[in-house]
């Protein structure tokens, strides 16, 4: 058998030296490198009006996020908030997913408090973007900051955004800053504007909550009864029951009147009745 010179011996200790050290460093850098800031800057980069995004790259990106470090979210933040400022909607997309996987960690609101009025500008896009908004604002953990509030009511005040969304706000304002006077004005402003009956009923359901304390919106869930929709006269009565013993006392004559008017339908004053707790057969 052939001898292997000394010199090719020595080239290949050294050429494995070189690549165990070059294999070595590249895995150094990955493991030193942002992933998550990488992405978002990454996907800006290479955007133009031509790009679509790939099955499931949007999730690919937020998936990282609640495993990360905090120090690797704040780094990540500032490229993920130009997403979501973008002005394509299908960027925005990405960093809306993006900041409600952060708003799931437990250090979520204190990670995203300094970009709460970046993270408001979704609600000037399309529906699907408001609610996701909506959603990112109001339920960040562990709990969402003081600042929210002026961002949902803002919000719930204008006419021209998605009422489903809206309706979300007005279930986080009331849990966030119960009935505070900005509060209860944007409910009653948008109370005071056509609704679709499906979402007025769904509206009303977030009223009721004892922290609905304001007769105010008491006043609202009374209006309710007398609505067109009876899926609206349903849920009515029953809010009002759950608002608590004060509202429900306060609207005692309105609903005690839906008992006795003719013609209303059975479903109707059966939760009237129950709200009321008065048997059936005593009317």
């Amino acid at each position: 058998m052939q001898e292997t010179p000394p010199c090719a011996r020595n080239w290949k200790v050294v050429s494995g030296a070189f690549l165990a050290i070059f294999v070595l460093a590249g895995l150094a850098n990955a493991q030193g490198k942002n992933l998550i800031q990488s992405f978002y800057s990454d996907l800006l980069a290479s955007y133009s009006s031509e790009w679509s995004p790939q099955p499931g790259q949007a999730l690919r990106g937020a998936d990282r996020i609640s495993k990360a470090s905090s120090e690797d979210i704040r780094t990540a933040l500032p490229a993920i908030l130009a997403t979501v400022t973008h002005r394509d909607a299908r960027i925005q997309s990405f960093g809306a997913l993006a900041v409600y996987a952060v708003g799931e960690r437990s250090d979520g609101a204190e990670l995203l408090k300094p970009y709460l009025s970046s993270i408001a500008t979704l609600f000037d896009s399309d529906s699907r973007l408001q609610l996701t908004c909506a959603a990112v604002l109001s339920t960040m953990k562990p709990a969402p900051p003081a600042e929210v509030v002026p961002l949902l009511t803002a919000f719930v005040e204008k006419a021209d955004r998605d009422t489903r969304a809206q309706v979300h706000a007005i279930s986080a304002l009331l849990r966030v800053a119960g009935p505070r006077p900005e509060v209860v004005r944007a409910i009653t402003t948008f109370f005071s504007r056509p609704v679709p009956s499906a979402v007025k009923a769904d509206a009303l359901n977030a009223l009721g909550t004892p922290r609905a304390t304001d007769p105010r919106l008491w006043n609202i869930a009374i209006q309710g009864l007398g609505d067109s929709s009876v899926a609206v006269r349903m849920t009515a009565p029953q809010v009002l029951r759950r608002m608590g013993p004060e509202a429900l006392q306060h609207a005692t004559p309105a609903l005690e009147a839906v008992i006795n008017r003719k013609g209303e339908a059975a479903e109707v004053k059966r939760f009237v009745r129950e709200a009321l707790q008065v048997p059936s057969q005593s009317r």
